[in-house]
């Protein structure tokens, strides 16, 4: 089970403020951190529409520091416009991810601030070809999702 929070109940702004501001990523951190997470697992920080990781990485290397598990900031993707823009105009949210490193052969958590649709997630799952976990700050559970969400407590 994954412990996250309710995105709508307050973490919304968190999830927000993250992207900017050193002070929410080591929030954030310190609460994913309560998951099980230790020194032989693997945390995957989620790119951003520009491509690569930014404040996901950031959050990682926070979490990494509280657990001692390691980065692996080898996953990319096409740059595209931001998902919540997609999502605002109905779009589809559709990205594509790649790879150009072996994936470790350790249980790997994706580290993102929130998880609304799941797709971004999925895609992860899809490119990595491993057993993925979803590490995320927040879930927004009034969207419809493609993963079931009994994996986490709210």
């Amino acid at each position: 089970m994954i412990i996250t929070k309710e995105y709508y109940d307050g973490a919304n702004i968190c999830c927000h403020k993250m992207k900017n501001d050193m002070t929410y990523i080591k929030m954030a951190a310190k609460s994913m951190a309560k998951n099980n997470i230790g020194k032989d697992d693997i945390l995957v920080p989620a790119p951003s529409h520009q491509g690569k990781s930014t404040y996901t990485l950031l959050l990682a290397k926070e979490i990494a520091k509280l657990t001692n598990a390691t980065v692996w900031d080898h996953l990319y993707c096409i740059p595209h416009e931001p998902m919540y823009l997609q999502k605002k105009k109905k779009g589809t949210g559709a990205v594509k991810m790649y790879s150009n490193a072996t994936v470790p052969a350790k249980q790997l958590y994706f580290v993102d601030n929130c998880l609304a649709s799941g797709k971004t997630f999925l895609e992860a799952k899809k490119t990595l070809g491993k057993d993925l976990l979803p590490l995320v700050y927040a879930i927004d559970s009034s969207c419809h999702h493609e993963i079931p969400l009994d994996i986490f407590v709210v």
